[in-house]
């Protein structure tokens, strides 16, 4: 309850229906993140599976994840946000109440696909609801909620899950799914229906378009252009970042673990009041100004020594992670038609997702090619040219009345 004061004392006109998604999307992210980090360890050590296996498990994940995505957001605009949603967490839960009672490769590597394609599709269907939610003004504060949602559940669900973890792996899912499958239930008693084109399944709400449709749009090519270039720099936080601080720093994995909380720390504490400064301004310009942190933060480690100067990397990257993410977002539903926002939501979720499969390739083979500070002067180009783009975009009339909208209130 105070968490909810707190929050709604700053955002005082965001509907009821949006704090539902909200808490659900805070019970959520506490409930995946008690059994996702120790993934590998029931894999590889309940399981006796190879790490190369477990790698492919996961490669599998991501691929699905994909198509997750883009399905999800379709189906969002084609049956409904709410129904989506609910499918959504209703099938992850089956599904990881099963993951718990696997015993052969087979039944793992299929069950990882359908985790990442069924639990993908939440994403675009709840970042199109939120579109249809909240006021134009206030976007960029709805998105950062969830964000500081997401972060709550990342920082509190590991706790919880190592605790479990100690009783049985099996007790540790079993908790995920039920919790899950009861946000599920909530959301289907309580979630109204948020798709702004008339009700699932009449003939008149049946949308139009396809996502060959959405890739004929030059502005939201050029936009997704320049927002790739920021997740692949994002990505590198958890991939080639705590490979080169312990080769290259003798940084310990514990105190890498410091550096993650601090992220997570500035996103619940300052995600909020930055999103009430963006809104004033431009968003092309608050994305490049947030782009070019992203440079400065990965950059800098090239030169960077010392426990206090990569701590002070990580703050300057996550500043512009504060800026450019739920700006990108409120961004793309401003210039999204209505009866468009799940897919167009949906390739705003694939930029992450490409990311998570590419980075960490990218990444790894210029730390094993090239002399490690390279890949940092790469980043640095990379977030510069993301922060160019970001300047060159230019809003059509769809986006202009919006965009005045969040540059005014």
């Amino acid at each position: 309850m105070v968490l909810r004061a707190l929050v709604r004392s700053r955002v005082p006109t965001l509907p009821g229906q949006f704090w539902l998604l909200f808490w659900g999307r805070l019970v959520g992210a506490v409930s995946s993140s008690m059994w996702f980090p120790f993934l590998t360890l029931y894999l590889h050590q309940q399981r006796g599976i190879p790490m190369l296996t477990v790698g492919l498990l996961f490669s599998a994940f991501s691929f699905a994840s994909i198509f997750g995505q883009m399905g999800g957001g379709s189906l969002a605009d084609r049956l409904g946000r709410k129904p989506v949603i609910i499918w959504s967490l209703c099938a992850n839960a089956v599904l990881v109440y099963l993951l718990g009672s696997a015993d052969r490769l087979w039944w793992l590597a299929l069950l990882s696909f359908a985790i990442g394609l069924f639990g993908m599709m939440l994403d675009p269907a709840e970042s199109a609801a939120v579109a249809d939610l909240a006021p134009p003004e206030r976007r960029n504060e709805a998105y950062g909620l969830l964000r500081v949602a997401q972060n709550v559940g990342i920082v509190v669900g590991p706790s919880l899950g190592g605790l479990l973890a100690v009783l049985s792996y099996q007790t540790l899912f079993t908790v995920d799914a039920a919790v899950t499958f009861g946000v599920g239930l909530a959301l289907l008693v309580w979630l109204r229906e948020s798709r702004p084109i008339g009700q699932p399944g009449a003939a008149a709400a049946k949308p139009r378009g396809s996502y060959l449709d959405v890739l004929r749009d030059g502005p939201l090519l050029a936009f997704l252009a320049a927002y790739l270039a920021v997740t692949l720099l994002a990505t590198q936080f958890f991939s080639t970042l705590p490979v080169f601080l312990s080769q290259d720093r003798g940084i310990s994995t514990g105190t890498f673990g410091l550096l993650a909380a601090l992220n997570g720390m500035m996103v619940v504490t300052l995600q909020l009041p930055i999103a009430n400064w963006a809104k004033r301004h431009e968003p092309r310009r608050v994305m490049a100004a947030g782009a070019l942190l992203y440079a400065l933060g990965f950059g800098g480690f090239a030169p960077a020594q010392g426990i206090p100067a990569l701590a002070a990397l990580v703050a300057v990257f996550t500043l512009g992670e504060l800026l450019t993410v739920p700006v990108a977002s409120a961004y793309l539903a401003a210039i999204a038609p209505p009866e468009m926002r799940g897919r167009y939501m949906g390739l705003l979720g694939l930029s992450w997702t490409s990311a998570m499969g590419v980075s960490p390739v990218l990444g790894g083979a210029m730390l094993d090619a090239l002399p490690h500070l390279w890949l940092w002067v790469f980043a640095l180009a990379l977030g510069c040219l993301s922060c160019l783009a970001f300047l060159l975009l230019r809003p059509d009339q769809r986006y202009q009345a919006e965009a005045e909208a969040l540059a005014t209130v």
